[in-house]
């Protein structure tokens, strides 16, 4: 099953699956990462690639990994993130975020993460979408909550109560 697709500036094709880890295709060739050769788990929930054509992968574990060439760096819960499910991964500006099952945002430029102020309809949600827009809004998509946009002066959630189609938000 695969669970995330992305292209690389170089056009290598990226594929996270449920159990078989994740694969690396290019025009020649062919890699296959699992946890025999250095991922924390082979259920992949989410892929992400960064500003310097690195790769970011969440996992179903709670773990995240980022693989540059050959190295592959592990982030837990000793850099600030929770032993939750990875459910997505955005990267915007040199900034990463996670969104986790336990209905949490967290954010680093570095090593080490923080969670993000999130509205109370979120919490314990799992959080399906991340974007982070040109006027430094997020905007969180939640499974049974709908969309909720967090700026600077607060947050607008958009649900069916506002005529929002749909409760269950899996792409922004």
């Amino acid at each position: 099953l695969v669970t995330s697709v992305c292209v690389a500036s170089n056009s290598t094709l990226w594929i996270g699956t449920y159990g078989d880890g994740v694969y690396q295709l290019n025009e020649n060739s062919v890699q296959h990462w699992t946890t025999a050769n250095g991922l924390s788990d082979n259920v992949v929930s989410a892929l992400c690639l960064d500003d310097w054509d690195g790769i970011w992968i969440g996992c179903r574990s709670g773990k995240l990994q980022r693989l540059d060439g050959s190295t592959i760096s592990t982030f837990g819960k000793e850099n600030g993130l929770p032993e939750s499910p990875i459910t997505c991964l955005k990267t915007a500006a040199r900034i990463v975020l996670v969104g986790t099952e336990g209905g949490s945002v967290f954010q680093s430029s570095g090593t080490n993460f923080q969670v993000l102020p999130t509205p109370p309809q979120l919490q314990g949600k799992p959080i399906r979408a991340l974007f982070a827009d040109s006027q430094a809004r997020l905007w969180i998509g939640a499974a049974d909550v709908g969309l909720t946009c967090v700026g600077a002066g607060g947050s607008r959630l958009f649900d069916a109560g506002n005529g929002f189609p749909d409760l269950d938000v899996r792409g922004i």
